[in-house]
């Protein structure tokens, strides 16, 4: 996210950025919907490489001007990470009883449902 902020900040060009914090959306919730504790981290962690650089760009070019560039950059930074981690924390709770895997995977269908719809508006904007 950081390096995407500072591609933003000097309003270098990302094409797709839009496109690709759209389909992080949809991602996010295919995955919830497909993952296993056998699938290999690798692929997950070049998405989250991939679209974090999009969601940071996006950030980055709506900077304020009246803002620190690095106390900007920290804070969303922070932001982003806390809700990662409250994200694991859900996930890891909800292996712990079916019931309540059952409806993180409603939430699931429901996040990838939401991102197929931002997918669809970015891809028509």
């Amino acid at each position: 996210m950081a390096a995407g902020a500072a591609l933003g900040m000097a309003q270098v060009s990302l094409p797709y950025a839009e496109l690709g914090i759209a389909a992080s959306v949809l991602v996010l919730g295919v995955g919830i919907l497909v993952v296993h504790r056998d699938m290999s981290p690798w692929p997950i962690v070049g998405l989250v490489l991939l679209f974090g650089a999009c969601h940071g760009h996006a950030h980055g070019l709506e900077i304020p001007k009246s803002v620190s560039p690095a106390l900007y950059t920290l804070g969303f930074v922070i932001g982003t990470a806390v809700l990662h981690i409250v994200g694991v924390v859900i996930g890891e709770v909800a292996a712990l009883q079916p019931w309540l895997w059952r409806g993180l995977r409603l939430g699931g269908g429901a996040v990838s449902a939401s991102g197929a719809v931002f997918v669809a508006q970015a891809l028509l904007a």
